[in-house]
């Protein structure tokens, strides 16, 4: 006898050392998986997101809300892009009103308030990130981002302190 046991795992779920996947098992799971790919595909950005959330842990930031959670997407197929034309987030520090005006097909402006004048304004894009300072009245402008997800990091009380981040959105 060679050792290994075929008997059942006391879980009753098969062999204790079911030994390595066959090429069988590898088509199997191959079909499975275009089976769910099909049916329940993964969300279209899901892995932005995570990687949103990783840093903002990281960052220890206070993430600010939508205040119009009808706006709130949970799902987008790929083929499919919400727009918004203006949106608010708060939080306990700071709120922030964004309004978008479409350039063309890749581009758009960002016009923004934010309730602490002097606040260091970032948006993050697929094309990295830009940054400005809101004036006196709190307002910011970005004159040219590229169309798709954003998001925005508000430094309200100055650049060592922790950021205020709304989560992502399309523009």
């Amino acid at each position: 006898m060679d050792g290994t046991s075929n008997q059942p795992d006391p879980g009753g779920l098969g062999p204790a050392d079911p030994g390595p996947l066959d090429d069988l098992d590898v088509t199997i799971l191959a079909e499975v998986r275009s089976l769910w790919g099909r049916v329940d595909p993964v969300p279209a950005g899901l892995a932005e997101r995570a990687k949103f959330a990783l840093t903002m842990h990281s960052l220890e930031a206070e993430l600010a809300e939508l205040t119009r959670p009808e706006l709130a997407l949970t799902r987008l197929d790929e083929d499919e892009v919400a727009t918004a034309e203006s949106v608010t987030f708060t939080s306990s520090r700071a709120s922030l009103l964004v309004t978008v005006t479409v350039l063309g097909a890749s581009t758009a402006r960002l016009d923004g308030w934010v309730t602490v004048a002097g606040s260091v304004v970032r948006v993050h894009t697929d094309d990295g990130e830009q940054v400005v300072t809101a004036d006196d009245a709190g307002r910011f402008t970005f004159d040219e981002v590229r169309r798709g997800p954003v998001r925005f990091a508000v430094w309200p009380d100055g650049p060592q302190q922790r950021p205020v981040v709304t989560p992502p959105f399309d523009v």
